[in-house]
Parts: structure tokens; sequence; C-alpha cells
């Protein structure tokens, strides 16, 4: 399974994601500007609210790699295409299937 790379280009949230992981695959999380929502869920360490301290989002994304990406922007589609050359599967999701269209 490590020698297998998920792309996850989304915010939703998928269970099997986190099977993949444990089990040693090599998931990188695409998250859009403002984050992963589940960033500002509670609880948080030090009850200290922030991106960074949400003790929910460490739990469902510990084993994953994570990267930044505005599909807003024109160069989104190429900068996913990149992504998407070093993986052997990408998630898609209706937001992300529509920048997809464009690769």
């Amino acid at each position: 399974m490590a020698r297998i790379r998920w792309l996850f280009p989304a915010a939703k949230y998928f269970k099997i994601i986190d099977h993949l992981a444990d089990a040693g695959a090599d998931v990188v999380k695409v998250e859009p500007p403002e984050g992963d929502p589940r960033r500002h869920r509670r609880p948080f360490a030090g009850d200290r609210p922030g991106p960074q301290s949400s003790l929910s989002f460490a739990h469902y994304h510990a084993d994953k790699r994570g990267v930044v990406l505005d599909y807003r922007l024109p160069e989104a589609a190429a900068a996913l295409a990149d992504l998407g050359a070093n993986a052997d599967v990408l998630v898609l999701t209706p937001t992300v299937r529509a920048t997809c269209e464009v690769i």
C-alpha cells in the first residue's frame, strides 16, 4: 500500500481515506486556502481555537500530507495536473471534477 499515492483534492471527508492512510498509503490532501472546515471544529489543543490546533482535524487527517490549492485561480488546473502526475489515484468530487475537465 505504501507505494500507492492517493491525491485527495477535496474538503469533503471520506472515511476510506483514513483507512488507506492507516494501511500505509501515501495520501496527499489538497485544501483550499481557507483550509479544511474541520480545522475550525472543537475541541482545540489548549482550548485555543485556530486552524493548527483542532484536535478533530488532527485525528481525521493523521498520516496524510497536505498542500494548498486555490481552485478559483486560472492556474489551478495546471497545478492539479502537476500534483496528479505523481499520483496513482485521484479522488474526485464535483468541485474538483470541474477543475479536472480543463486538464
